[in-house]
């Protein structure tokens, strides 16, 4: 449900400061990122950068420490497609 306290890009690719977002940048409402977990181990999520500069969201947990890329704006959460975060291997 989104309203006027929506956090979170607009279809138009507005942030929620109202400057354009970058493109693959990921913008996240506060509430959506509260939830987000590895599912892999269940832990929190950190925003990462990728050796190539592409945002992706790390797992925090010392156990599984994966990275999950952003594609699009969007975090793709399949453990398939994670890789070792930097410095994890």
């Amino acid at each position: 449900m989104t309203g006027p306290t929506s956090q979170g890009p607009d279809p138009q690719g507005q942030d929620p400061q109202g400057g354009a977002a970058a493109p693959g940048a990921l913008v996240l409402d506060g509430w959506l990122r509260d939830v987000l977990r590895c599912p892999a181990c269940g832990s929190t999520l950190a925003d990462g950068e990728a050796p190539d500069g592409a945002p992706r969201l790390v797992c925090e947990g010392d156990a599984c420490a994966l990275a999950y890329p952003v594609r699009s704006g969007i975090p793709v959460l399949l453990v398939d497609e994670a890789e070792p975060a930097a410095g994890t291997v």
